[in-house]
């Protein structure tokens, strides 16, 4: 195999070649819209297809019908929320952005209070700017509000 392609050299002496054979039972499985195998021996018997060749009575795995059959568990629906101010902020860094902001900013941070879904955003003209503006804001919220941060 070179690249993407096969080659074939026709001085050897030894070429093999294989073909993927795919049954009538198949076929129709498929063109049918992977109806059940029973629906389709049913549909042969009655004869409520015209042109329906002989199928057999054992299908062989079809992956498409295994993958459609899985299923997930579902998502827990009980998740945990803040019951009080600030014990719990969710915090982003956006960026860098190709058009700056209008004082030069391509990144900024983002901080959410999970209790009362208060936002506030700093914008930042620098990445390494995130420590000094998390203590900045930090001091600021636990002034206004009264309340520490729990860490």
């Amino acid at each position: 195999m070179r690249g993407k392609s096969f080659s074939l050299d026709l001085m050897k002496e030894e070429q093999a070649a294989y073909t993927a054979a795919m049954t009538n039972t198949e076929t129709w499985h498929k063109r049918l819209g992977h109806f059940h195998h029973t629906t389709i021996l049913n549909m042969q018997k009655k004869e409520l297809v015209r042109g329906l060749p002989h199928i057999e009575l054992n299908l062989p795995s079809c992956k498409a019908c295994h993958f459609g059959k899985q299923a997930k568990l579902p998502f827990q629906k009980k998740a945990w929320r803040a019951n009080m101010k600030l014990q719990l902020i969710h915090t982003d860094v956006v960026g860098p952005h190709k058009a700056p902001s209008l004082n030069r900013s391509k990144y900024y941070i983002v901080f959410i209070d999970n209790y009362t879904r208060m936002c506030w955003i700093y914008f930042l003209m620098f990445k390494s700017k995130v420590v000094g503006v998390f203590f900045k804001f930090k001091n600021w919220i636990e002034n206004q509000s009264g309340l520490r941060i729990k860490f």
